[in-house]
């Protein structure tokens, strides 16, 4: 019944006693606390999950770290929706059924999402995430991708070895929402 790695978030849905939890064993379960008692675990996420949020209705999002995958989990309905986020590269380019000589060249300077690390939701349709590039994207749960991407929200930090300048981007640890705010 219990996690078999660490818990990395747990969160109350709005207005019952029910707690889900995240872990790093890649499973959501979810709890009753009322009555103490188990109720599911939610099975999906191919990397550690690193942070989840939940509002008043059945749904909760998680954030899949490595992976770069937002996950909508849909209780009821016991399914859930996977939203990729990450820049575009050749191969993902490839794969969408791209040409990979045509493929522009990545940018100097460009930078790659590594992980999605922090995710909270706004609404029952739209949620944030922070990643491990300082970016910030909004999501709908209408679309797959982003709806808007901020590119390095809060900068970068530049460190200079032997003549050499590195733009290194500040993560996003943490986030959080007004609940149903705009």
């Amino acid at each position: 019944m219990g996690h078999k790695d660490a818990v990395r978030s747990v969160a109350f849905r709005g207005g019952s006693k029910e707690l889900y939890s995240a872990s790093y064993d890649r499973t959501v379960k979810l709890f009753d606390a009322a009555q103490l008692s188990y109720i599911e675990t939610l099975f999906g996420h191919q990397e550690a999950i690193q942070d989840l949020s939940c509002l008043r209705a059945e749904r909760a999002v998680t954030a899949g770290g490595r992976e770069r995958t937002c996950r909508l989990w849909k209780i009821r309905e016991e399914s859930q929706l996977v939203f990729r986020g990450g820049a575009r590269s050749k191969v993902h380019a490839l794969l969408e059924g791209g040409d990979l000589v045509d493929t522009p060249v990545d940018k100097k300077n460009e930078v790659h999402e590594g992980s999605i690390d922090c995710i909270s939701m706004i609404d029952d349709h739209h949620f944030v995430s922070g990643s491990d590039a300082g970016t910030l994207s909004l999501w709908s749960i209408a679309k797959k991708k982003p709806v808007y991407t901020m590119p390095l929200a809060h900068g970068c930090d530049v460190t200079r070895d032997a003549g050499t300048e590195m733009r290194v981007p500040r993560y996003i640890t943490a986030l959080a929402c007004l609940p149903y705010g705009d």
